[in-house]
């Protein structure tokens, strides 16, 4: 095998390697993530052709244990994706308050962040329908978001 094929291998195998972590992260498999992390070394903060990283893929599953796992091993809690995305935005919306919580908690993470349609993580947490998240959110030191700031201005206009 050429130098050349060889270095083919190893890209196709790291590609499944990252689909493999990806759809155990989507599922909150931290039993499944742990082993594929102990038989090959891995970049947590690799970004897919979305910019999404295993982190953003978890906060789908919302599994707690999988986020301080993947913390653990240096995650980037501010990594967003291509649209300006993070985790924390993804947790929020679909109500994942103790993966929520796993990443408020974290000293690195910034609250405020916005995306592309500057929104926080409060605006998604609202929008999902969950105040239970926003007001932890509140607490841990966010902003109001964009979004409900320009609503209230609205309703008094």
């Amino acid at each position: 095998m050429s130098t050349k094929d060889k270095m083919l291998d190893v890209c196709l195998q790291d590609r499944t390697l990252m689909a493999d972590l990806t759809s155990a992260a989507l599922r909150g498999d931290t039993a499944t993530v742990k082993k594929l992390w102990m038989d090959k070394e891995v970049n947590v903060n690799f970004h897919d052709s979305f910019g999404e990283t295993l982190l953003m893929s978890a906060a789908w599953s919302g599994s707690a244990e999988l986020a301080e796992f993947l913390i653990e091993k240096g995650a980037d809690v501010n990594a967003q994706d291509k649209s300006g995305g993070t985790a924390l935005m993804r947790a929020a919306l679909n109500g994942n308050m103790e993966f929520a919580i796993v990443l408020i908690n974290n000293k690195k993470s910034k609250l405020n962040l916005q995306d592309r349609s500057n929104k926080t993580a409060f605006d998604y947490a609202l929008e999902g329908k969950h105040e239970d998240i926003a007001e932890v959110l509140k607490m841990g030191g966010a902003n109001l978001g964009f979004q409900h700031i320009k609503k209230r201005a609205s309703h008094r206009a």
